[in-house]
């Protein structure tokens, strides 16, 4: 059947697509800061995690709370990667792509709400917002390359 109202385009398509896939993405990256979020108390009372950790002065705080070079190639990278990897049909290599570079900052920033003032949940969620920024850039330039490249071919 027919829905009433203007025909469908495929630009309108993309659109709904593109919503679609960043919807995703928000619930999977708030699913994993929220779960990170209910760990660290348990994990605190039950002596897993010291009473006086900063994290921020932990080993990885550093590159999960402040947006270097580093952390941008890395996403940079991931995004054109996983593009490339869901264009030739291997398709876990995207998730683990996205994985690699979201999931480490989602997790300390749920840790970091959870133990409180002083953790900086601020610079993950800058470091967060990096990723996924230079993930869907280098996906959407990825994706123009390839087309512009197919009609020259």
């Amino acid at each position: 059947p027919r829905r009433a109202g203007p025909p469908a385009t495929a630009s309108g398509r993309r659109w709904r697509l593109a919503l679609r896939a960043f919807a995703t993405l928000a619930a999977g990256l708030l699913a994993a800061i929220a779960t990170a979020a209910a760990a660290t108390p348990v994990l605190r009372a039950t002596g897993r995690i010291d009473d006086a950790l900063e994290l921020p002065q932990s080993v990885l705080g550093p590159s999960l709370t402040s947006v270097g070079p580093g952390s941008v190639l890395v996403a940079l990278t991931a995004g054109m990667a996983g593009t490339v990897a869901y264009e030739t049909g291997a398709s876990a290599a995207v998730g683990v792509a996205i994985s690699v570079t979201t999931i480490p900052a989602a997790a300390y920033l749920g840790a970091a709400y959870a133990l409180g003032p002083g953790q900086d949940a601020a610079g993950a969620l800058g470091v967060l917002s990096t990723n996924v920024a230079c993930l869907v850039a280098a996906s959407t330039i990825t994706v123009w390359v390839q087309r512009r490249w197919r009609r020259r071919a």
